[in-house]
């Protein structure tokens, strides 16, 4: 897999943060599970293939991103009471 240096987004990286601050929490969360499934899948792969210390630094972060998740679906059932649908 290619990684790349940049991402193509209208902005800079603290552009695309603060976009993706802005999301409902719902939606942010969504975002981050599937962060969190991408990189414990790389990782996985990665120890298939010998590659054991990065694989279990994947998994470690995807498993953070994973706790991060859930927190900010907690923070969603706070809020949704109080947030209209769009």
């Amino acid at each position: 897999m290619e990684h790349k240096t940049k991402i193509e987004y209208p902005g800079e990286m603290s552009q695309l943060v603060t976009d993706l601050c802005k999301l409902r929490y719902d939606v942010l969360t969504q975002f981050l599970e599937m962060l969190s499934f991408v990189l414990v899948m790389d990782g996985l792969e990665d120890k298939a293939k010998g590659k054991i210390m990065l694989g279990d630094a994947l998994c470690s972060a995807s498993k953070f991103i994973e706790d991060s998740a859930f927190c900010v679906k907690e923070a969603w059932k706070i809020c949704k009471p109080f947030t209209k649908e769009n």
